[in-house]
């Protein structure tokens, strides 16, 4: 798979199922895949029209392990993207956002050529994953901890649909809470770091090591619901729609929202239904349309249901 003429744009594919990973350098997609196909069944037995809605296309994951060759690939998206936008205003403006934040990521999304995308029978966009170095040794064994991340986050992003302009509020919190309760709940563990933990050195999950590797967080957290110093609020973690400035207690609330709505038959049901509601209607419903979907009368009744499960020993 090429994008432009330049050779270090030439992509090794390989295919799967129900994927096509496109990989440069020594990356080894053998696990990566493993570990997707696996996931993507997972979310056929969990959402009812996800095999459905997923039809016959792949999806593809383009892996980088050389920052020149990710560099390379951007600078060809930003001039392809003015090339190819109906209005030149609106691509010049694109093509400038993506290229003020491309080398600041460690992972980005494209939308692929419709030649590439009629040639591997593959939906229209891309994501891409940035490997550097030293994080190799996570990809060489299936259902390691960033990459059942990283993968989960993209299925349940796919499945969603994304948002609307009109209400971005909730799509954060659902697409990273899930991601952790996946990496978690596979791995044991997480090694997805969203914010620096050395800057809360006094924070009780930062120096419980929770956060560093996600063993600790249910029992941190549970510590500081319990005694009052942190306090589950819905609406608060709804309104975060971006990583940057995330706390650790956000952080953990976020996974335990997630590891909640997905903790019985009943609450996997919901969250189903849930997911669905915002595939059909292109946005995260208001607070007590998400209650209500959880069967309560209230967001409080959700809110008290959820602090509950936290302080329980079912929250692990």
């Amino acid at each position: 798979m090429g994008f432009g003429d330049l050779t270090e744009l030439s992509f090794r594919v390989t295919e799967t199922p129900h994927f096509i990973f496109a990989s440069t350098g020594r990356f080894r997609v053998a696990a990566l895949a493993e570990t997707a196909e696996a996931l993507w069944h997972g979310m056929a037995f969990q959402h009812m029209n996800f095999r459905r809605d997923w039809g016959d296309k792949k999806k593809v994951i383009i892996i980088t392990t050389d920052d020149e060759i990710y560099k390379k690939l951007g600078e060809w998206y930003t001039q392809w993207i003015q090339q190819n936008a109906l209005e030149p205003q609106e691509g010049a403006d694109i093509a400038r956002r993506i290229s003020a934040t491309w080398m600041e990521s460690s992972g980005n999304s494209l939308n692929l050529p419709e030649t590439q995308q009629k040639k591997y029978k593959a939906f229209s966009s891309a994501d891409i994953l940035r490997v550097r170095e030293g994080h190799l040794k996570s990809f060489t064994k299936p259902f390691s901890p960033f990459p059942t991340h990283m993968m989960s986050d993209m299925l349940i992003r796919h499945q969603m649909g994304g948002v609307s302009d009109i209400s971005p509020n909730g799509y954060f919190a659902l697409t990273t809470g899930h991601g952790y309760f996946k990496e978690i709940k596979i791995a044991g563990k997480s090694e997805t770091t969203l914010i620096a933990a050395g800057d809360y050195a006094d924070n009780e999950i930062s120096s419980a090591k929770g956060f560093d590797t996600g063993k600790s967080w249910a029992r941190s957290l549970r510590k500081l619901v319990r005694r009052k110093k942190v306090k589950p609020n819905l609406e608060e973690l709804i309104n975060i729609k971006t990583g940057r400035g995330l706390t650790p207690e956000q952080l953990v609330l976020i996974y335990s929202l997630s590891h909640y709505m997905q903790s019985t038959p009943e609450r996997v049901a919901s969250y189903a239904k849930m997911i669905k509601r915002i595939e059909s209607n292109n946005q995260v419903p208001a607070l007590i349309e998400i209650a209500k979907i959880f069967n309560f009368k209230s967001v409080e009744e959700l809110e008290k249901d959820w602090t509950e499960y936290i302080t329980s020993n079912d929250f692990k």
